[in-house]
């Protein structure tokens, strides 16, 4: 952000006038003579003008007169000015080394130490810098100032625009920000006022911060606040006003250009010439908007001010510092005015009051009382508890979508009952307020122990207990309005509006409330501190400094704000500015996504107090419950960690086993809006219906790893049947801390399904094959299971590259289109990293998974999803395809896109201990072989790419591979080589796995040479022989080669006219994602010219 800041301390009006340069020349050198490089030179007065020293310690600047005085400046030594030569002669400085600085005294954990006998890493910064401008937030004073740390702000809301901190970068434990320690208690750096700050220092390395343990891993921030002087009450008064304004504001499309480049986009005339040349005219601004809403919601700038009052001073005995201040600042949302009786406008209003006193009891004895209270309201509109959504709306509105309001008063919205008018948000939806309050307690008593008996003198003791209690109320008075959507003009030239059912009324497209709602949120936090310490700090013969630190403290945190009888235990929510687990970018797009929750969840909490990781799980789902009022947690002592998801305070039937961290995370979110209804990931109405149709009572277990890729599309998916049917629960365990049922149950593959103890699925699953699974163990009742018939001009089967490719270019032409997949990627989503596709240097299987579905819904395309072709049958023209889920399809183009997948050896006993020693997925199930001996079949790319990264895992790798030769490139065969645990055999045929009925123990391995078989004793084997063609539903109707994949000509056409075929399904040579893509255009274009030619 841009500030401006006009100083209103002297309120004078000062004017310099125009003056001739002066050209000054110089050389700066060091006490002996010698030239400094780099040496600053500057014209005081004009902090801009300045240079530095060349390589012989020479320079040249321009002065704005010949009576200015210049300042030379070198890290380490002392500061000299010069006045320039009025006879024009070269100046010649010489620096002397800075001593002083190394007896100056920083502050240190838990002290004070000089900084000649620092030995890790500080960096400490003045007073003066950080009163650089008026802002609510410290934070945001320390950009730039200090090296090492770096801040990064994330939000530009008035009263939450604090900048989060790292030092010395983001590769930090759990990407946490730094201990900040105000005074010596833990709290909020943004709570303290810049005024009030006597010193702040930052402790970077380990050595530096060591003392503080963990709690320390991200470096420390140490303030101390003001204290008084002795000598006559100093009264200060400073007031600041400033100016906040965007570093760039966006340019938005206009409606004409925006309709034209939907044109383009789509290959259609959907707007007409005509229409585009009325928004261009802009004739009517009703029916033809051209609305820039950016310009519409947000102000050039915003202002800032603050007044700070503070008084100091004492005598012998008490010395005191108090001050009060108080800081306003407005948002550029714009300011629509008190048109309801309410203000509704942006703005944040903060006052901090302290006192700070120091009382000699005795000579040796002093007594400190340090209080504060920090008050601080915030004002908004009444759409949900933060202005995410409204700033998300403004960008996605598109510019002719409706007008502001329309002329005649009515408030407009979008055509259907399905988004908001931003202008609306922000103006008609009520207002909402919350204040904070923090009100600090410190007591210490210092006693030098010293003073009173002389052989102990350099020791010292310290008390010091704190007391700090934190509320908030969030009140909302919400209300949505009504709007309509203009149709036309009458005769009149009057707007036309729906008039449903025929009465002469006009119809709102949404029927709001004038009425406010009410809606209150409460929290609350008490922490009490307790420190003891012993400090000996003594200078011998004057050389010779030792010092040793004894310390104790203990921290009790409580809640203070139940919210209900169950919330009335230990139950949390955590501290405005306390540690906390999740970046606070993240924790920013949570409160957007959470931003529309209607019901009130509730992590039922059940861990062991001496967990090892109860901290970690409580840190996280804390971070989660404070993005959402409707969210809070409830902790009980139990025998392990688990935690259940309630609605309402009815249990949903999900329960986690382990902290969702990584992979799972999502699979925590996902669960709270599925149950929420707003979730993203439901199969359409037909799958849904069957799965509502299971016969229950159903009771899942599915054991992950958290670096499981895999895992996460197994929790989600059974995470949303548990929501869709209420007869079935679901749990994920992490098997990594429930290493017992692991070892029982004997997994050794990721995720592993439990269907009320019998094992159901293992490895990489979709919804359907978990649905199909189910069916066939527990049936359906096929009343509530309805088969749908549809008819379509293309039908695409799978979802892969070639898959969304066909669909696209199809839909393209205006036809018809489903696609019926298991999920959209295919294949692909199990890549790691993808770097061959052309004009995207670097991406991943799921990063373009994701995009892949992104652009396939742009275009109307039926995206059926978790369900699989079983069988085609040709009927004249047309090809009727059975779903898996029992749907029938009619089209007469079939693109059979369907993909390949892990081939398997096909040898007796593997399908029987897959899962058991048996694994295709080396990133998932590698680490329940740490330390094992693992087998790897297959030496090609993906063969010894696995056998490398096992091998950082297992004691030991044994590839084999049946050529007389490893096909890998030459760059991994030359790694391979370099690492001691990996033995290769080439030549080597699998013949049969073995194993003693729980998990595997062997390979049968056969030398294809001398044609002797061996036994290899073994914990596991990875199969990596390549992939396999996913024919086997079309291999009746279409012709297959002998490794079943479906025969095409140079056109994608198969045998079957009206059948075609692409990517790695096909016998098109060379299996890569960018030749899939480009396969699945061509066989689109090839019906779509079977089609024009009447041949379908």
């Amino acid at each position: 952000m841009k500030k401006w800041y006009i100083l209103m301390l002297l309120m004078s009006l000062w004017f310099i006038g125009a003056q001739a340069q002066e050209t000054v020349r110089g050389v700066v050198t060091d006490a002996a003579g010698e030239p400094l490089i780099g040496a600053n030179v500057v014209e005081k007065g004009q902090p801009s003008n300045g240079t530095i020293t060349n390589l012989d310690g020479k320079f040249t600047l321009k002065v704005t007169s010949n009576k200015a005085i210049i300042a030379i400046s070198m890290i380490g030594m002392k500061t000299v000015e010069v006045t320039v030569p009025k006879d024009g002669k070269t100046l010649t400085v010489r620096l002397h080394d800075d001593t002083q600085t190394l007896d100056e005294v920083v502050v240190v954990a838990y002290g004070q130490q000089k900084k000649v006998s620092v030995t890790g890493s500080i960096s400490a910064v003045g007073n003066r810098e950080l009163k650089q401008g008026p802002t609510s937030s410290v934070t945001n004073s320390l950009t730039g100032r200090i090296p090492g740390l770096v801040t990064r702000q994330t939000s530009g809301r008035p009263g939450e625009d604090a900048a989060a901190l790292y030092i010395r970068g983001r590769a930090t434990v759990n990407d946490a920000s730094p201990l900040i320690m105000v005074d010596g208690i833990e709290r909020d750096l943004d709570l303290v006022d810049t005024d009030d700050i006597a010193s702040f220092s930052i402790l970077k390395d380990a050595s530096a911060s060591a003392v503080y343990g963990v709690r320390g891993a991200n470096g420390v921030i140490l303030i101390t606040t003001k204290k008084g002087e002795e000598g006559k009450p100093a009264i200060n008064v400073r007031t600041e006003f400033g100016f906040t304004s965007p570093t760039k504001r966006p340019k938005m499309l206009d409606s004409a250009r925006w309709a034209e480049l939907y044109n383009e986009a789509s290959s259609t005339k959907y707007y007409s010439d005509e229409t585009i040349q009325k928004y261009r005219e802009h004739s009517d601004p009703d029916l033809y908007p051209d609305v820039d809403w950016f310009d519409a919601l947000f102000d050039d700038m915003a202002e800032n001010q603050r007044v700070n009052l503070s008084i100091t001073g004492g005598g012998d005995i008490v010395k005191y510092y108090v001050s009060g201040s108080f800081y306003n600042e407005s948002s550029i949302y714009k300011n629509a005015g008190n048109i309801y009786g309410y203000d509704s406008s942006i703005n944040y209003n903060k006052f901090n009051f302290r006192a700070n006193i120091d009382l000699n009891l005795t000579k040796s004895t002093v007594l400190n009382v340090n209080l504060a209270n920090i008050y601080e309201k915030s004002f908004g509109p009444g759409f949900g508890d933060n202005d995410n959504a409204i700033w998300g709306y403004t960008f996605n509105a598109s510019p002719n979508a409706f007008p502001i309001e329309y002329s005649d008063g009515k408030l407009s919205g979008p055509s259907t009952d399905s988004g908001f008018n931003p202008w609306n948000m922000l103006v008609h939806s009520g207002y909402r307020e919350q204040f904070w309050n923090s009100a600090q307690a410190l007591v210490g008593v210092t006693q030098d122990i010293g003073k009173l008996w002389k052989p102990l003198e350099g020791l010292t003791a310290n008390l010091k207990f704190s007391w700090d209690a934190w509320n908030t109320t969030l009140q909302r008075r919400s209300k949505t309005p009504t709007f309509y959507h203009a149709r036309g003009r009458d005769d009149q030239g009057n707007l036309i509006y729906d008039d449903n059912n025929g009465d002469g009324e006009w119809d709102p497209v949404h029927t709001g409330s004038e009425s406010l709602g009410f809606a209150i949120g409460r929290s609350g936090t008490m922490t009490r501190y307790l420190e003891g310490s012993l400090n000996y700090n003594r200078l011998f013969a004057e050389k010779h400094r030792v010092g040793a630190l004894l310390l104790y403290n203990q921290k009790i945190h409580t809640n203070t704000q139940a919210g209900s009888g169950d919330a009335a235990g230990p139950s949390f929510k955590r501290m405005k500015g306390e540690r906390e687990m999740l970046e606070p970018a993240l924790k920013e797009q949570l409160k957007g996504i959470f931003a529309g929750l209607e019901a009130n969840f509730t992590f039922d909490i059940s861990v062991l107090s001496s967990h090892e990781n109860r901290t970690e799980l409580l840190e996280l789902l804390g971070d989660v419950a404070d993005c959402s009022d409707h969210i809070t947690c409830i902790v009980n002592e139990g025998n392990g960690l688990k935690f259940t998801l309630l609605k309402n305070g009815d249990r949903t039937g999900i329960t986690f086993r382990g902290i969702p961290n990584g992979h799972e995370f999502t699979s925590l979110l996902l669960a709270i809006l599925n149950l929420d209804g707003k979730g993203k990931n439901f199969p359409d109405e037909a799958v849904c219906n069957r799965v509502k149709a299971l016969k229950g009572p159903i009771h899942l277990i599915t054991y992950v790893s958290l670096t499981c890729t895999n895992c996460p599309d197994v929790v989600q998916a059974l995470n949303a049947m548990t929501t869709l049917n209420s007869s079935i629960t679901h749990e994920m365990v992490d098997g990594a801390l429930y290493q017992d049922e692991v070892d029982a149950l004997k997994i050794q593959g990721v995720p592993s399904v439990f269907a009320d103890g019998k094992l159901l699925h293992v490895g990489r699953g979709e919804f359907g094959e978990l649905l199909a699974k189910l069916e066939e163990q527990y049936g359906i009742d096929e009343t509530k299971a309805v088969a749908e018939v549809k008819e379509y001009d293309v039908i695409v089967a799978g979802g892969g590259p070639a898959g969304v490719s066909a669909a696209i270019y199809s839909a393209r032409k205006g036809l018809r289109v489903a696609i019926v997949a298991e999920r959209v990627g295919g294949q692909v989503k199990e890549t790691v990293g993808i770097e061959n596709l052309i004009s995207v240097p670097e991406t991943t299987g799921s990063e373009l998974a994701d995009n892949l579905k992104t652009h396939l819904l742009r275009y109307p395309v039926d995206l059926l999803e978790h369900r699989k072709i079983e069988k085609v049958e040709i009927l004249g023209k047309q090809k009727l395809v059975t779903t898996s889920v029992g749907e029938k399809f009619l089209a007469p183009a079939l693109i059979i896109a369907t993909g390949a997948s892990w081939r398997r050896l096909n040898v007796p006993g593997e399908a029987e201990y897959i899962g058991r020693g048996v694994a295709f997925c080396p990133h998932c199930d590698g680490p329940f072989y740490k330390g094992k001996h693992v087998a790897v079949v297959g030496g090609g790319n993906s063969g010894i790419e696995a056998a490398i990264d096992l091998a950082g895992i297992c004691s030991k790798v044994t590839v084999f591979e049946f050529m007389d030769e490893l096909k890998a490139d030459n760059v991994l065969q030359e790694r391979l080589k370099t690492l001691p645990n990996v033995e290769v055999f080439v030549s080597s045929q699998t013949t049969e796995v073995v194993g003693n009925g729980d998990k595997l123990t062997a390979l049968r391995i056969k030398d294809r040479k001398t044609e002797e078989e061996r036994l290899v004793e073994l914990d596991g084997v990875f199969v990596q022989i390549g992939l396999s063609a996913n024919s086997s539903a079309f291999r009746e109707v279409v012709e297959t080669n002998r490794p079943g994949e479906i025969v095409i000509d140079a056109h994608c056409r198969t045998n079957v006219t009206g059948i075609y075929a692409a990517g790695d399904v096909s016998t098109v040579p060379y299996k890569q994602i960018i030749i899939s893509m480009g396969e699945g255009a061509k066989a689109a274009l090839s019906a779509f010219d079977d089609r024009v030619r009447g041949v379908i």
